[in-house]
């Protein structure tokens, strides 16, 4: 099992060398939000602009970074679901929630991975939008 200290030196990795090459100076990691799973760590990040101004458009879109274990590459955890069960499913062997693609006028198409979101999409595109399976 990777100890906390390494798991966010390969979250840091990862956005400044992949994720936010461009940015990699802004990046500033949380490591007191770290949180082990049996799948992994995750740990938070922020932009030092963020952290200095407070304005929403300047943080992160998403701000959790997965670390497995097993040694496999770190990656942005999904917005949903929420962490902790994102976390669970990878523990028992889950991969992935099916998708579905919303196909709406102006976009090539958008991908959700729930039934909900989904219904939230397709009623807020109105008319412009259509779906499959």
């Amino acid at each position: 099992m990777l100890p906390k200290n390494e798991a966010v030196a390969a979250a840091a990795a990862y956005l400044k060398t992949f994720a936010y090459p461009d940015r990699a100076d802004s990046v500033v990691m949380l490591p007191d939000t770290a949180i082990e799973f049996i799948y992994g760590w995750t740990v938070r990040f922020d932009f030092k602009e963020h952290l200095e101004t407070g304005a929403p458009a300047a943080a992160p879109f998403s701000s959790v970074i997965v670390v497995p274990h097993d040694g496999t590459a770190a990656h942005f955890a999904p917005t949903f679901p929420p962490t902790e069960e994102y976390m669970e499913m990878r523990a028992s062997g889950k991969q992935s929630l099916p998708s579905v693609v919303i196909h709406c006028r102006g976009f090539d198409r958008v991908t959700v991975r729930s039934r909900r979101t989904m219904a939230r999409a397709t009623t807020s595109l109105g008319p412009w939008a259509s779906t499959s399976g």
